[in-house]
């Protein structure tokens, strides 16, 4: 995933979907902020169950784009709002 180059995520390389791990409290207001950029992702809050924080961060669908360059474009608008965020976390 090119265009998150230095960006953490997490997922299988070829995989439908990966994580992009938030600071705690950042994953739903990041997850509007997507939408506002006409990007749809998942906030983690949507996969806790009961109480228990899972950690923050969203959900893209990697296998939802209808084509690459689409996916590429998608993912460029997400680069862009990811500093918005606070710290931004890096793979090590």
């Amino acid at each position: 995933v090119r265009a998150l180059s230095g960006v953490e995520w997490r997922g299988a390389r070829h995989g439908p979907h990966v994580w992009i791990p938030l600071e705690e409290g950042a994953g739903d207001p990041f997850a509007k902020r997507a939408l506002t950029a006409g990007v749809v992702v998942v906030p983690a809050s949507v996969f806790a169950a009961g109480r228990s924080p899972a950690g923050d961060g969203v959900r893209v669908s990697i296998g939802a784009a209808t084509d690459r360059a689409s996916l590429a474009e998608a993912l460029a608008r997400l680069r862009t709002l990811l500093p918005a965020t606070g710290r931004l976390r890096r793979r090590s």
